[in-house]
């Protein structure tokens, strides 16, 4: 498998970051789904248990919106270490295990938390400055999460380590990004549409229609996404260093 996927991989390419995402993701979709409604599952309920007030001035709209993003935000950031953990186990021929990817997670979970508000911090104060920069930003730390937990580091070590593996590769990167940004408009609409008949069958309002397809596209795209950004973290590290998922793998044994 490692020696395979060594000869196929002497760059970083777009479409083989995303093929083999799929194939993990598709391989182990309840995993993945379980991972992505559980990451989203606490927003989805606040929401439903208190809706947006018609009234765009009314003080409580954004504690409304506000709470369930930040709550979604880090329950992501715990997703993606789980699933870091994962899709190494996949990519070095093992089965992923629920309660060894949780105590993995969970493990790196204060340190993961940390390097992904750091780096969203500095990609907004970018992209509030100009939006090239925040866009460039975002690249350069595609991968700050999936080294915080593949190599244990703190967070100054996991974005530069990021901006040193995606240097040379940010235009990769930027495809990669951007049909995730494609597929999660599709699944938006596509799941929008199927929960959307079945909620209108059942008579339930517009505002829950919304929010339920929306938490059911993001529980999906959040887990893939999760999946693309430690599968190129992977072929970064092939395609920059040369060493094999054992030698990646090895920090988990």
């Amino acid at each position: 498998m490692a020696v395979q996927d060594l000869a196929l991989a002497p760059t970083f390419r777009v479409g083989q970051v995303i093929s083999k995402s799929l194939s993990i993701w598709l391989r182990n979709i309840l995993f993945f789904l379980i991972m992505g409604i559980l990451a989203h599952a606490p927003g989805l309920l606040l929401q439903l248990m208190f809706p947006v007030v018609p009234d765009p001035q009314h003080p409580m709209n954004g504690l409304t919106t506000g709470v369930p993003a930040i709550i979604n935000g880090v329950l992501t950031q715990l997703m993606t270490a789980i699933v870091t953990y994962g899709v190494i186990q996949q990519l070095r021929g093992q089965s992923i295990e629920f309660g060894a990817a949780f105590a993995a997670g969970l493990g790196r979970f204060l340190p993961v938390l940390l390097t992904a508000l750091c780096a969203g911090i500095l990609i907004g104060l970018a992209t509030l400055a100009f939006i090239i920069p925040g866009i460039i930003l975002m690249m350069v730390f595609w991968v700050a999460v999936p080294a915080c937990v593949g190599e244990k580091l703190g967070v100054g070590a996991s974005l530069s380590r990021s901006a040193a593996l995606t240097k040379g590769y940010r235009w990769q990167v930027f495809g990669i990004v951007l049909l995730l940004s494609v597929l999660s408009l599709v699944a938006a609409f596509a799941l929008g549409g199927i929960v959307g008949f079945g909620l209108a069958v059942a008579h339930i309002g517009l505002s829950s229609i919304a929010v339920i397809a929306q938490f059911a596209a993001g529980a999906v795209v959040g887990s893939l996404t999760a999946t693309c950004a430690a599968v190129s973290y992977y072929y970064l590290r092939v395609a920059k260093e040369g060493v094999d998922i054992d030698h990646i793998a090895a920090v988990f044994d």
